[in-house]
């Protein structure tokens, strides 16, 4: 059964409210937000009118997943994932979307209120302040909230290809094997993806490693290179190897995954790999595929994951 060890990292949350100067700043509770890694939940005190919530940088053209109305007295309590809703924006350390609260389930009216949502990766307690302009509005300074981070997970499949059929706890010397690196709550729309520093092991001297710092495959013949998913729900990376021995009945692989924001344009760092020896190029110049920029202070997160699969005993291969 694959083992796996979840880090959780820290969401600070700043909303910045707009208001028409004529409504009335009592109409309803301050809404309470909380940031998860796919997506961002809005909490408001029952009122005895209609709400509806937008998660969205406009009016008209808003999804089905965007949008939550409800009856006056009801539980206000919407979950947006960043799947259908995507943020309005990403900087360096944080994700910025927009909420607009209506009094009307379909009408603009004079008292909507709208709210800057910015989801902020950090090291330290979660925290979630609240700003609001113009000053002289009379809501709560601070809000607090935790969250936590998305579950990866390693395991080794029975399989050809990139189709696995199921976990091999036990495999045959020379059988092929599928290698499956997985964060199944995270979007790829938010976050990317590296597998990285992979070694494989006895588990009592002998170790080898089969992907690099870089996320390069090292050795061919023990590991195919990596290949990352495209889906938008999840994300996932795959590669295919033969068992092989130590001489030993178990093979011990060890990976770490990172998790980093993505950058503002959408797209996730990436180099070819090349072959260190014959390029005659220094291993320290050479970028990472997802190289974390000390300077911009990237959201990194990082996962240590690792797998067992129990080759027969030779007193087995024997018969």
């Amino acid at each position: 059964m694959p083992r796996y060890f979840i880090l959780f990292t820290n969401v600070l949350l700043f909303v910045i409210a707009t208001q028409n100067s004529n409504s009335s700043s009592k109409w309803l509770e301050t809404p309470a937000a909380v940031c998860t890694p796919d997506g961002i939940r809005i909490d408001i005190a029952p009122v005895n009118f209609t709400v509806r919530l937008l998660m969205s940088p406009a009016y008209s053209n808003v999804s089905d997943e965007c949008t939550a109305t409800f009856q006056p007295m009801q539980n206000i309590s919407a979950f947006f994932n960043f799947t259908y809703c995507p943020p309005t924006s990403s900087a360096k350390r944080s994700l910025t979307s927009l909420l607009i609260v209506s009094r009307h389930s379909k009408l603009v009216t004079l008292n909507d209120t709208a709210y800057q949502v910015e989801c902020q990766f950090s090291d330290g307690t979660v925290q979630a302040q609240l700003t609001v302009k113009p000053e002289n509005f009379d809501f709560p300074a601070s809000l607090q909230s935790t969250a936590e981070l998305p579950h990866c997970e390693y395991s080794v499949d029975i399989g050809g290809d990139s189709k696995p059929s199921f976990i091999a706890p036990s495999a045959s010397i020379g059988q092929t094997v599928v290698h499956n690196w997985q964060c199944g709550d995270a979007s790829s729309l938010i976050f990317c993806m590296q597998v990285y520093n992979c070694t494989v092991d006895d588990g009592i001297r002998s170790n080898i490693t089969l992907i690099d710092y870089r996320g390069c495959t090292l050795d061919e013949s023990l590991l195919a290179p990596v290949s990352y998913s495209t889906s938008s729900f999840s994300l996932r990376a795959f590669s295919s190897s033969k068992i092989f021995s130590f001489g030993s009945n178990q093979l011990i692989y060890r990976c770490n995954i990172r998790l980093t924001v993505k950058s503002p344009e959408k797209i996730c760092p990436s180099i070819g790999c090349v072959d260190i020896e014959s390029s005659g190029e220094d291993p320290e110049t050479l970028t990472p595929i997802m190289a974390v920029d000390k300077t911009l202070k990237t959201p990194t997160i990082d996962y240590t994951l690792s797998t067992n699969v129990t080759l027969p005993s030779k007193e087995n291969g024997k018969h």
